[in-house]
């Protein structure tokens, strides 16, 4: 960095400024590196004036950032390794604004969480863990013993299940919203509050809601059944947790609500066609025989997820039926479930 006055700014402010690409530039290094609208030097205003942290936001706000191509790889790597592990693997979907990482240090005051390589918003397995073990602890009446075996201690060290990272399964939409603390002064020790006080609002980023994250969570020891037992303990913790006291920060006014997704829908969704079309029904039966075939091709490493899909595929299938005189194609659909062990 180099220094004015006894003052740093960035040294980038005599180099070529960075070109960002929300597809393929790692937002987390933009955001934490290239932070470049500062006041000039000549102008003896060393900060953002007051606009400033607002214009820098909007370059990144209101866009979809991340490598889809990156971000399908490390999620199938974590399913690999969960199946492997005979782990589970959950997506749940944001129901408001999501946020991590503001105590983070940044010139505009509020941090932010990316993942160091793939430059995307996630919550790391470690705060996945503290989280389910703060709902254990603070809001259950389970056992000590439970708490201290699958959570583990400095004593015993590592517990009986591990937390994976928290990954969005598609590139994430940033939003920006507004804090407005009204007494910046006694906040800082400074003053008593007061009507008198000026309020001073302060932009930060969150995540679009209704964005979709994927969860991993598996036993230590495969080998081990109490570990497995604790593993689908830990998972339905998990599901509370997030849907009641929610991830990352501001949860105390509503923030980092999650709810649970069926995987069977979602997988629907990703292997059915007709975008112009929102119906989800009206699809599958456009796509019947197209998506039953599929089905059929799930590896026998997911045969969980083929069960769960032949159920709701042959659920929209028979109700279909009962009101319409079925095509071909849908006829065919149903055979081809029907013979599907």
């Amino acid at each position: 960095m180099a220094q004015t006055q006894n003052i740093k700014i960035p040294i980038y402010r005599t180099t070529t400024k960075p070109e960002f690409s929300y597809e393929n530039s790692n937002a987390g290094l933009w955001y934490d590196k290239f932070c470049d609208t500062w006041e000039s030097i000549e102008s003896k205003k060393i900060g953002f004036g007051d606009n400033g942290k607002r214009t820098w936001l909007e370059k990144i706000t209101n866009h979809r950032i991340g490598n889809e191509w990156l971000l399908k790889e490390m999620l199938s790597r974590q399913k690999e390794l969960t199946n492997a592990k005979d782990g589970k693997v959950l997506v749940f979907q944001t129901q408001g604004p999501f946020v991590s990482g503001l105590g983070r240090s940044h010139p505009i005051e509020n941090g932010f969480a990316f993942h160091h390589t793939l430059g995307v918003p996630y919550l790391p397995g470690s705060s996945v863990k503290g989280l389910v073990r703060a709902w254990v602890e603070h809001w259950l009446n389970d056992k000590k013993e439970d708490i201290k075996r699958i959570f583990g201690d400095n004593e015993d060290g590592v517990g009986s299940v591990i937390f994976l990272d928290a990954i969005p399964i598609e590139p994430v939409e940033l939003k920006m919203d507004i804090m407005t603390p009204h007494y910046s002064k006694y906040y800082q020790g400074k003053d008593v509050p007061g009507d008198w006080d000026s309020p001073n609002p302060i932009p930060f980023m969150v995540v679009n809601k209704e964005t979709k994250f994927q969860f991993g969570v598996l036993p230590r020891r495969t080998n081990n059944e109490q570990d497995k037992q604790d593993c689908e303990k830990a998972i339905g913790w998990l599901t509370e947790a997030l849907a009641n006291i929610g991830a990352g920060a501001k949860t105390a006014v509503g923030y980092g609500r999650f709810e649970k997704i069926n995987p069977a829908i979602k997988w629907i969704e990703d292997n059915v066609s007709m975008e112009k079309e929102k119906d989800l029904k009206r699809k599958v039966i456009a796509n019947a025989e197209n998506l039953a075939n599929k089905c059929k091709d799930i590896p026998d490493a997911e045969s969980e997820l083929r069960k769960e899909v032949k159920e709701e595929l042959t659920k929209i299938i028979d109700e279909y039926m009962k009101s319409a005189k079925p095509t071909g194609g849908v006829k065919k659909a149903k055979k081809i479930l029907e013979d599907l062990k």
